[in-house]
């Protein structure tokens, strides 16, 4: 089962107080060479959201792992290379650091998403059960003309097939920020390495834990830094959805 955007429950959502002291949410920042945004993602959701952070990285050349403690963030080292890595042991790190935690939340670390709206989500995904993820969808086809035209129009390529090969029906299936109940990540071991990640996380909640994901519209700026995501990356997200298309799907948790 999937919602678009759930508007009753987003409706209800509004009408209940926020905070910004969450402790039992932690946010995941995969991060490496990132020094120039980390910082300022961290400030960003130490003010909106929560104070526990995890910066995952791997060595980085330009300072990434210092800003981010002097912001105040928890780093750990991933063993390998790409986001889905870093996401994969940040799984692993909090199962074993953070075992009262509820909700596991991901954004990435070039300043691209705003934080305002991770109260709501997170209202809207504990308040509602049937709701295993709760995703920042970029507000406009050109993405508030932050990207070019040719990337909009790969982005919503994707996310076609994406819908069509794997039952997963998201304006934004490619989105960098996102809250995931933790329990809708019991029994999985990401595969993907790299960007394909979005797209693993979205059919495991959807088609494994058979849990509904609720979009809520948040605002998309240009990166801080040097641009990595390219071409490649794209034949390889679509790879990724022609492997989902065919694999065989777990036996689903009593």
């Amino acid at each position: 089962m999937v919602s678009l955007s759930h508007p009753r429950a987003i409706a209800a959502a509004e009408k209940m107080p926020v905070s910004s002291r969450n402790d039992d949410s932690v946010m995941v920042i995969p991060a490496y060479n990132e020094a120039l945004g980390v910082g300022s993602v961290i400030d960003d959701l130490r003010r909106d959201f929560t104070q526990k952070i995890l910066v995952v990285t791997r060595p980085s050349t330009d300072g990434t792992e210092e800003a981010a403690r002097q912001h105040g963030a928890e780093v750990i080292q991933q063993p390998g290379r790409g986001k889905g890595d870093a996401i994969r042991a940040a799984l692993q790190y909090i199962s074993q650091h953070y075992p009262s935690v509820l909700v596991v939340g991901l954004i990435d670390a070039d300043c691209t998403y705003a934080t305002a709206q991770l109260p709501l989500m997170r209202s809207v995904l504990m308040s509602h059960p049937s709701i295993g993820m709760v995703v920042g969808a970029r507000s406009t086809f050109r993405n508030n003309g932050v990207r070019s035209l040719s990337y909009a129009l790969g982005n919503h390529t994707l996310a076609r097939l994406h819908s069509w090969l794997n039952s997963v029906s998201m304006r934004d299936p490619l989105s960098g920020l996102r809250l995931i109940r933790v329990e809708a990540l019991y029994r999985w071991t990401p595969r993907a390495a790299g960007f394909d990640i979005e797209c693993e996380i979205n059919h495991h909640v959807q088609n494994d834990a058979g849990l509904e994901v609720a979009e809520i519209p948040v605002e998309y700026r240009q990166r801080v830094g040097r641009k990595k995501l390219g071409i490649v990356h794209g034949f390889r997200i679509l790879a990724r959805i022609f492997q989902l298309r065919f694999q065989a799907r777990p036996t689903a948790p009593e």
